[in-house]
C-alpha cells in the first residue's frame, strides 16, 4: 500500500498499479490512491494461486484489466501508448520484459532492467 501511495503521488496519471496472487488485502489502498490520481490498476485473475489480494483489489471497483499475468505487459505497454485506461479490444503481443523496462525507464526515468526476473 505505501510503496503505491507513493507512485500514485508521484506519477499521478502515469501511475500503474497491478495486484498479483497474494493473500490478505495487501495493496487495495494503494490501489485507490493510484486511481484517485488518475493511474491505471490491474488484477490477477482466476490463476492466482492465491487470490484473496487479486479479489480484494476487484473487489474495489476500481480495477481497469482482470487478467492473466502473461496479459499484464501487454495491458501496461498499451497504456503507456495510448495515456488512457480505455485500452482498445484485440489481441496483441506481448512484448519482452526488456522492452517493458525500457518504456518504464523512457517514461519515468527508472530502470528495473537489472531486476530478478521473478521480482519483475
Amino acid at each position: 500500500d505505501d510503496f503505491f501511495e507513493s507512485l500514485a503521488t508521484d506519477q499521478r496519471g502515469q501511475a500503474v498499479c497491478v495486484i498479483l496472487s497474494g493473500t490478505g488485502a495487501d495493496g487495495s489502498v494503494g490501489l485507490r490512491a493510484v486511481k484517485e490520481l488518475g493511474g491505471f490498476c490491474l488484477a490477477q485473475d482466476s490463476s492466482a494461486r492465491y487470490d484473496s489480494m487479486p479479489n480484494s483489489a476487484v473487489a474495489t471497483g476500481l480495477v481497469d484489466y482482470v487478467c492473466a499475468p502473461s496479459e499484464v505487459i501487454g495491458h501496461v505497454t498499451r497504456f503507456s501508448r495510448t495515456g488512457s485506461q480505455t485500452l482498445g479490444a484485440g489481441s496483441v503481443e506481448a512484448p519482452s520484459i526488456e522492452s517493458f523496462c525500457a518504456v518504464i525507464r523512457r517514461l519515468t526515468g527508472h530502470d528495473f532492467s537489472g531486476y530478478k526476473r521473478s521480482t519483475l
